[in-house]
């Protein structure tokens, strides 16, 4: 095509004509996966029969990726094993929701999610140790260690609130 647009150029007369050529379309940016990222807990908070951590997450790979949405808890482990958990997704007591973008992340650059518990019922509690999570669905997981207490009604399993992904790395504000 390019040929045939300067020919016709040539053509009518025009000589000397300057014009850009359109860039081809840049590549989708993938959902970040477990396996280029770190994270880690970069703050914490308790009030109100709650408990939270702020999680952060940092892309260490070349390209771009995104995190949108929530994240999705696979597993979590206590000093004694895995427990049975139920994720809510939403705002906690102690901190809010942001609304549910797409975040593109540079290398180096973070984006942050909120998990919290409850520690409201009467039953004794238990430390989870490590939550693992997917960043998006259907991608490799990544494992942070946690530090909080949650117990749950009798025979109900445990409950932990995340929010959806915010930019820049947690903090209590």
């Amino acid at each position: 095509m390019r040929a045939a647009y300067v020919t016709a150029l040539a053509l009518t007369g025009i000589v000397g004509a300057s014009f850009v050529w359109a860039t081809p379309v840049q590549a989708a940016v993938a959902p970040c996966t477990g396996d280029r990222m770190t994270a880690r807990v970069t703050d914490t908070d308790a009030g109100m029969s709650e408990q939270i951590a702020y999680v952060t997450v940092r892309n260490r790979a070349r390209k771009r990726c995104y995190v949108s949405g929530y994240p999705y808890l696979a597993r979590v482990v206590a000093k004694d094993g895995s427990k049975v958990f139920t994720q809510v997704r939403g705002g906690t007591a102690l901190a809010q929701n942001p609304s549910r973008k797409r975040i593109i992340l540079k290398r180096g650059q973070r984006a942050h999610f909120v998990i919290g518990t409850s520690t409201a019922y009467d039953t004794k509690p238990i430390t989870l140790r490590r939550i693992r999570f997917a960043p998006a669905p259907g991608v490799t997981p990544i494992s942070v260690d946690v530090r909080l207490d949650v117990d749950r009604a009798d025979g109900q399993p445990y409950r932990l609130t995340t929010t959806a992904y915010a930019p820049g790395a947690g903090k209590v504000p």
